[in-house]
């Protein structure tokens, strides 16, 4: 199956990556999708969450890594990234072994290490 074809705007694939990592345990909560999508339009967050959706592990992780050079370029990119993800990880008040995990592996990833 090929990954969905959609050009983000930042906010839309910053949406995107929250949703990723939202999902690490297999369920998105009403307070993580809230917090994952907040900034959106309605119709921007239909669009996110359509691609999201028609999206397994693997393109997933191919649509953000497609957006390396444009929106996480630098460190303070990669940084902001890391830090949004711990909020949405937050909003149930504990980290799951699985969110420790996902942290630890996007911050490798994104460092490219």
């Amino acid at each position: 199956m090929s990954v969905p074809a959609h050009q983000f705007l930042y906010e839309e694939f910053h949406a995107f990556v929250m949703l990723y990592a939202a999902n690490v345990d297999g369920n998105i909560s009403a307070k993580e999708e809230t917090c994952a999508t907040s900034g959106l339009s309605e119709t921007q967050c239909a669009t996110v969450k359509s691609v999201f959706n028609a999206c397994d592990d693997n393109q997933a992780l191919q649509v953000i890594f497609s957006y390396q050079d444009q929106y996480w370029a630098t460190p303070e990119d990669r940084d902001k990234v890391i830090s949004d993800m711990v909020k949405v990880f937050d909003t149930d008040g504990k980290h799951s072994a699985m969110e420790h995990v996902m942290k630890h592996m996007f911050e490798r990833l994104l460092s490219g290490n």
